[in-house]
């Protein structure tokens, strides 16, 4: 698995009480969000006032150029995301909000190795990094996604929260070691109690938050902080094909690793994807992002 501690970012580290409040946020976004994501797109920042997530602005350059090919690829040049490496600095692609906060690193990296070689061009593993491409290619996905499937939903099966680095992922159950089942921060506990149930926004309304962890929750003035922590999540993405009719269903098992100095999501790692993507996928794959997978 990655290591957190090579995350480049020592000079950006915030005192354990911070983290642990980053920490718990963050994963409380993975759970309230990743479920409305062909909905809303992905959500990157957090109101700390609040705790509720901060959804993305639908006038965001963020989600356009990358499908076109005229367009400029500026905005994906690492000068472009120097500004809120702290996590307060904004990555450009939520709503106006005076006190939202990045969950993702400036320099978050998404990796993915399909468990069959595919044949040349295309690498053993995908992978980028920066928070920009990493917003292009999650909007490259879900906007592939909607034009070849109807009634896409996401269901998450399973998330866990680990305080070391997690087990194999073909684990069924995610495997024991130094985590906790169904369970997050006492922040992000802290941060669900906050939140408002109207149903008219996606984002105030999550369907169960996680239980507060009883370990976590006793004696937690008394231990020192593991500034280690991984959370592993499973979905199951389901949608009608537009052209067959046909149901499709995945199973999509990701680690999200954060980083020891500040707290913010530094790595994404598809484990797997079950039935594995057609090679027709890796092929839109290569004309849209083929130079920034370092292949086309």
């Amino acid at each position: 698995s990655p290591n957190p501690k090579s995350d480049g970012e020592p000079h950006d580290a915030v005192p354990d009480s911070e983290w642990e409040l980053r920490t718990g946020r963050a994963i409380y976004v993975l759970q309230t969000t990743l479920p409305s994501f062909f909905e809303t797109g992905l959500v990157t920042r957090v109101d700390v006032s609040t705790g509720e997530p901060v959804p993305p602005s639908q006038h965001s350059h963020f989600h356009i150029p990358i499908l076109d090919s005229a367009a400029s690829l500026d905005f994906l040049s690492p000068s472009a995301g120097e500004e809120g490496s702290n996590g307060k600095g904004g990555n450009g692609n939520s709503g106006q909000v005076e006190d939202a906060e990045d969950i993702y690193s400036p320099n978050v990296r998404l990796q993915y190795t399909p468990p069959v070689a595919l044949p040349a061009p295309f690498p053993k593993t995908f992978h980028l990094e920066g928070f920009h491409l990493y917003i292009a290619s999650s909007s490259l996905v879900r906007r592939t996604m909607m034009a070849l499937y109807t009634d896409l939903e996401v269901t998450l099966t399973k998330m866990k929260v680990f305080t070391e680095p997690p087990p194999p992922s073909s684990d069924s159950d995610f495997g024991g070691g130094g985590g906790y089942t169904n369970a997050s921060s006492a922040s992000a506990s802290a941060i669900a109690s906050s939140l408002s149930s109207s149903s008219s926004n996606p984002f105030s309304s999550p369907p169960h938050p996680l239980p507060l962890n009883p370990l976590a929750r006793r004696g937690s003035k008394k231990r020192r902080v593991g500034r280690e922590k991984y959370v592993r999540v499973r979905q199951l993405v389901t949608g009608v094909n537009r052209v067959s009719g046909k149901v499709g269903e995945w199973e999509v098992e990701s680690t999200y690793t954060f980083s020891p100095a500040t707290g913010l999501i530094l790595h994404h790692t598809v484990n797997s994807i079950q039935p594995t993507p057609h090679l027709a996928v890796y092929d839109l794959l290569r004309g849209s992002l083929g130079q920034v997978f370092g292949f086309g």
